[in-house]
This record gives structure tokens, sequence and C-alpha cells, in this order.
């Protein structure tokens, strides 16, 4: 078979919905690899110096009936959070053996963290288009196909209401997928893949911070010592008998201390935050400790006073 009539399914997830209608109206055969990395490595080598084809330079995917987006509930925020963090991406690149290469790290970090997230109410709708002879772009029959999301540049259109039901793990597979795809942009990261992000998901509800534990359930070691602490992260429930309340403590600037978080599975959680100062007008007549103010830094650099009560300390 002449290289030019075969196509090489980069995208396995495309495959199945257009393998039949490509070689019908095309007269075009898909060449499917192992998902390990050299192999997919030997292939997009061949796709660079000889007529070989990838099925994602072919065909494309267009919402074609858009949903209505809702504001995200709780446990969708939580996702977008865990999704953005900087230990996210860390578990992320040690999945993909590149735990050790820091520049890595950091450019996975920044596409996830300015992912935007738009969650539809609705179920969206999507077909494939081919590129013809002429190039121009050609609907494929029957490729229309109902996504729990999808991804367009930077933009994750995730269908709401799925999150904490019986249905999570499908939005889990597919989320997992767009993410994929939008690390695509990294060259040195377009061929390879792991299986584990579906699992790293589902602990969205126990924070980026419950990584480490989750991780090494699998054998994989993470080290988060450096990141764990970071403003706005949750704090482990294992550090929860290190958490303080007392008139007796006092804190000091670029001190790292628990606020109140959100419940999560009927659980009070805190999160990190950092001492920054006092606020520079501080009531000298004020001589109760629990009313003393301070300004703390939150998560997305974000600083707000709080009292000395609601402040909690970390022995």
């Amino acid at each position: 078979m002449k290289a030019e009539k075969l196509v090489w399914a980069d995208k396995i997830e495309l495959k199945g919905r257009c393998e039949q209608i490509m070689k019908e109206q095309f007269g075009l055969s898909f060449a499917l690899v192992n998902s390990n990395h050299s192999s997919r490595q030997h292939f997009a080598l061949l796709c660079k110096h000889l007529a070989l084809r990838t099925l994602s330079a072919i065909v494309t995917e267009k919402v074609t009936h858009e949903g209505t987006f809702t504001k995200p509930n709780k446990h969708e925020q939580y996702l977008e959070k865990f999704i953005k963090s900087e230990l996210f991406a860390k578990c992320h690149c040690e999945c993909l053996n590149e735990s050790s290469n820091k520049d890595m790290h950091n450019k996975v970090h920044e596409i996830f963290s300015s992912i935007d997230f738009l969650w539809s109410s609705t179920k969206l709708q999507a077909a494939l288009y081919a590129k013809d002879s002429n190039n121009r772009s050609v609907l494929i029959k029957d490729s229309h196909d109902n996504k729990l999301d999808f991804i367009q540049g930077r933009k994750l259109w995730p269908q709401s209401v799925i999150l904490y039901n019986e249905n999570e793990a499908d939005i889990f597979d597919e989320i997992s997928l767009s993410l994929f795809q939008l690390l695509g942009t990294i060259p040195q990261l377009n061929s390879k893949r792991h299986d584990r992000l579906p699992y790293i998901l589902k602990n969205y509800k126990n924070g980026a911070e419950s990584l480490s534990l989750a991780m090494g359930k699998k054998g994989i070691a993470l080290n988060f010592e450096k990141i764990s602490d970071c403003p706005g992260s949750i704090l482990p429930l294992i550090q929860h008998t290190l958490v303080c309340q007392s008139m007796l403590f006092t804190f000091d600037t670029e001190e790292t201390v628990a606020l109140l978080g959100d419940k999560i599975d009927d659980v009070q959680r805190y999160k990190y935050a950092i001492v920054k100062s006092f606020p520079k007008e501080v009531n000298t007549r004020e001589n109760d400790l629990g009313q003393q103010s301070y300004q703390v830094l939150e998560e997305n650099e974000t600083i707000k006073t709080y009292k000395h009560s609601e402040l909690y300390k970390i022995i």
C-alpha cells in the first residue's frame, strides 16, 4: 500500500467514528500502533519524513450544537482548582517520567492553569470534518456524537451535574483525552501518554494534596514537600491533628497558617494561607487579641484581612 493512502490513527478516540467512511470516501486505510512512547515516536518520524499522514492532520472535530452554559457547582469548582494546581501538573509529569524536568513541569502547569472551564447544563453535540483533495472541510457522514466534554484551544466545555454521581467516571475518561490533546502543543509531549489520568482526576474531592497518598497506592512515589503548602491548597486529612486554635498563640509574618475551608464529604477541611503583615492602621486601643487583624495571602495571590480568632496554628 502506498504511504499516501495510509493514515496513522494517532487519535484512537476518532478512529472508530470515521474509519469506514474515510475508506469509502477517500480510499484511505488506517495504521494503528501501540500506545507506548517508542512506537509513537517512530510513527511520528515516518509522518515527518515520508508521505504518511496523521489522522489529526486530516480530521477535526467541531461542536455542532453548543450547550447552555451554567455556573459551576461546588464539586465542579473543586475539579477546576484540582486541575489547575501545581501538584496536579507535577503528578502528571511524574507519570510521564518527566518529574526531574522543571521546565516541563512549568509548561504543563502553565497550560493546565490557563484552561477556561465552560460548564454546560445540556449535552454537547460534535461532528467530524475531513480535508478533501482540495483542502476543503467536508462533513464525515454519521460522525455526530454526544460529548460529556469538548476541548477547543484552551477552552474546556464539560457537561455539568455529572460529578459526584454514578456516572462520574465517564467524564474523567473524556476529560483525560482532552487534557492530553491540550498538551499536544508541547512537542516533547505530543506522542506521550499514560493511563493513570482518570484515576488521578477521581481524587479531586480530596484536593491535590491527596495525590501523594493516592499515587503511593499505585506504586508511584511523589515528593510534594516544597509546594504542598501553597496558599489556597487543602490540608491533607493526616495533618488535621496539627491544626490548633487558641488565644495563647501568636502569629509571625510569612508564617503558614490554616483557614477554614469547605466541607468535603461532610468533613470540615482547612486550607493553607500565609500571614503577610498587620494592617497599616491598627486599633491600638483594642485589648482583645481575638479581634486583632492580620493581612493574609490566600489562593490566586489574593490578600484578605482576618481576625486572630479566624486563624489556625499549624504546630
